[in-house]
């Protein structure tokens, strides 16, 4: 089928083909009043930096984090140690409670390149990245999986065996066929071509980074939380669920976001550590 679109059609939408539309929000932007996360600012503002493993797979043998500590303008380095036992629940409404996310630090193993290990807190961010530098990380390379036939199949490597997965396969989805008479027509056919296609790996890479700023009030065991999301509502459902707090204690806003595609939908284990922290 075939359809035909101009303007002069009566369709709405069709009003906009071929026009110069007048972008509302442009003039705030270009004249440097646009505000992200790394705009705000805050009494008494900390900045967080990550250490991250620069290896796949492996238990970690060694973290030591002393001379990262004893920095002058840091003040404060976490490990998964320190965490442990303080959050509660960690899931999302989309994925569900049987879909949790992983511990904000890595415990006993690394599990991908670049699994955040240990957050250093500071006066700065320049001393943060500094104090990363200082930390001593030793793993025990073991062999990762790399690919999806071997991950879906036995428990050789299974990625979240310490967070309880007994399996490697988020869902299995059976193949819905749109026409009713589709395998029927493949075994009718004279020919039948079969072939494997391989997609490259693929991320959503938005121009803003992922970024969080958060004040926990302990006397009123209330968090305000500025953070570059696609959802207040389910960010403030999950941090309230998180710090096991009612809703009502929890404020999330979202400035400006530099970009989004359906990632920052969801709460990230790093935003995790930085509530915590």
């Amino acid at each position: 089928m075939r359809t035909a679109v101009s303007g002069t059609t009566g369709v709405t939408a069709a009003r906009f083909v071929g026009q110069s539309i007048a972008r509302k929000e442009d003039d705030r932007l270009v004249t440097g009043h646009g505000q992200y996360v790394d705009d705000l600012d805050a009494p008494g503002l900390l900045y967080g930096a990550f250490l991250r493993s620069d290896t796949a797979a492996g238990p970690i043998s060694r973290l030591s984090v002393e001379a990262a500590r004893s920095l002058p303008g840091v003040a404060a380095v976490f490990t998964a140690a320190d965490f442990e036992g303080v959050y509660g629940e960690a899931w999302m409404t989309a994925l569900g409670e049987e879909r949790p996310l992983p511990p904000p630090l890595a415990i006993a193993d690394v599990r991908h390149v670049g699994e955040p290990v240990a957050l250093v807190v500071a006066n700065s961010r320049y001393i943060a990245e500094d104090a990363v530098e200082l930390i001593e990380l030793d793993v025990d390379f073991e062999e990762p999986c790399v690919a999806f036939e071997t991950a879906a199949t036995g428990e050789a490597h299974l990625v979240h065996a310490r967070s309880g997965a007994a399996t490697n396969v988020l869902a299995d989805v059976a193949f819905m066929a749109m026409s009713a008479g589709l395998n029927d027509m493949f075994e009718s056919a004279a020919h039948v071509v079969e072939c494997t296609v391989r997609q490259h790996r693929y991320v959503a890479a938005p121009m803003e980074g992922r970024g969080a700023l958060a004040n926990w009030s302990s006397g009123r065991r209330e968090l305000d939380l500025a953070i570059a999301c696609q959802s207040v509502h389910e960010a403030r459902a999950f941090f309230a669920r998180y710090l096991k707090v009612p809703e009502a204690n929890v404020r999330v806003t979202a400035r400006d976001v530099g970009g989004g595609f359906g990632q920052k939908m969801f709460a990230f284990r790093e935003e995790c550590a930085i509530v915590l922290a």
